[in-house]
């Protein structure tokens, strides 16, 4: 059973020709309309309940406490917002909750109730805090639901470049970089990145002898990890220092390992990555 029904919604679609006088009716029945959309929205995509800003209530003085501005939205996802202050009797019994409610008659407007405990748990208003520490006010909670964004490089067209550091004036080959771009994700912040390696490093070396008959079939592991990040991109290394030995004790007529790899690499050897953003309160 519905303890909160919601109102419902005529299926309304106002459609107007050129030159076409509007009435007043048509008017409001469109607003009237799109506060109805609205409203649907922030139910059903912000949960929308609870206080924005403001609405604190000052302390009591001769039996009058005072409200100040502040919006708020109640379980239909209705804007209950107080332009300025107001102030309002404070009965003598504890068991009654102060609500600011939707005005029945006055669409737009609000109002506020003292209602009794199990009246106001089932109301669409929002309660106010008066005084009572251990039952606080509902405060609206902004999304923390993270932004997911994923995608790969693509074989044969993935930019790998050699990945070099100049140690004691000479250039030393550490393995392969990439740059990948993920602006598409949409990202508003430096994400959280995880990202993998696919295809292997695989080679035949030979010689450019052509007497030589001999091949020698080569894997070569290599360790990935990110070198920078971004909200636009993330740099992904591939670690193979023994690429230096494999220069320096090839012989002289052994082709060239690097430029071997790196060719390899740009064909077989992709990126694929994911990206988490977590969103909270001040993020779009």
């Amino acid at each position: 059973m519905m303890t909160d029904p919601l109102h419902p919604v005529d299926p309304l679609r106002l459609r107007h020709i050129h030159g076409e006088a509007l009435l007043g009716r048509d008017l409001s029945d469109q607003s009237a309309q799109d506060q109805q959309l609205r409203w649907w929205h922030n139910r059903a995509l912000h949960r929308a309940y609870g206080i924005v800003s403001g609405l604190e209530v000052m302390p009591p003085e001769d039996g009058v406490a005072t409200v100040a501005p502040g919006l708020a939205y109640d379980r239909r996802g209705r804007e209950l917002r107080l332009d300025q202050c107001r102030t309002v009797e404070v009965p003598p019994s504890a068991e009654l909750h102060l609500m600011l409610m939707w005005h029945p008659s006055e669409p737009g407007e609000v109002t506020l109730s003292w209602l009794p405990r199990d009246a106001a748990a089932h109301s669409d208003g929002v309660r106010l805090a008066v005084d009572d520490a251990e039952n606080p006010a509902a405060q609206v909670r902004p999304l923390a639901r993270p932004r997911i964004g994923r995608g790969a490089t693509i074989p044969g067209a993935t930019a790998w470049r050699p990945w070099t550091e100049e140690i004691h004036g000479d250039e030393w080959y550490l393995g392969f970089q990439v740059e990948v771009d993920t602006s598409a994700a949409g990202f508003t912040d430096v994400p959280c990145y995880f990202t993998q390696i696919t295809g292997s490093i695989q080679i035949t070396a030979s010689t450019s002898d052509p007497t030589a008959t001999h091949a020698v079939q080569l894997f070569v592991p290599s360790f990935d990890h990110i070198a920078r990040t971004s909200k636009d991109g993330v740099t992904v290394r591939l670690l193979m220092p023994w690429l230096n030995f494999f220069r320096l004790l090839a012989p002289p007529n052994l082709f060239d390992l690097v430029e071997e790899l790196r060719s390899l690499a740009s064909t077989t050897v992709a990126v694929t990555w994911i990206g988490i953003e977590q969103r909270s309160e001040g993020h779009p």
